[in-house]
């Protein structure tokens, strides 16, 4: 799940939740940041396991002003209850 926090500032960031169903309660267990201001494209899992993260980002030197427009793919794994980042920038799972 993502979730958006801001924190009363300008900043909206955007966080991929690992929620997972112990003894039939959802317990979020782990969070990784994803980023400030970005847009959310897709989100999806695999039959692996893996989560693939797509979303639209800025160039590290433009203002946050700037509207997202820099594909960016991340791609994690579930170990232990924690979200692991196992590649960045491809596509595929």
């Amino acid at each position: 799940m993502v979730t958006l926090e801001n924190y009363g500032g300008s900043g909206n960031f955007r966080l991929l939740n690992l929620v997972l169903n112990r003894a039939g309660r959802l317990e979020n267990t782990d969070r990784v940041p994803l980023g400030d201001r970005i847009r959310l494209v897709t989100l999806a899992v695999a039959p692996s396991g893996r989560i693939l993260v797509t979303y639209l980002d800025r160039a590290p030197e433009a203002p946050y002003s700037d509207p997202p427009t820099i594909r960016k793919t991340a791609i994690f794994q579930v170990k232990k209850g924690k979200l692991v980042r196992v590649k960045e920038g491809g596509d595929g799972f």
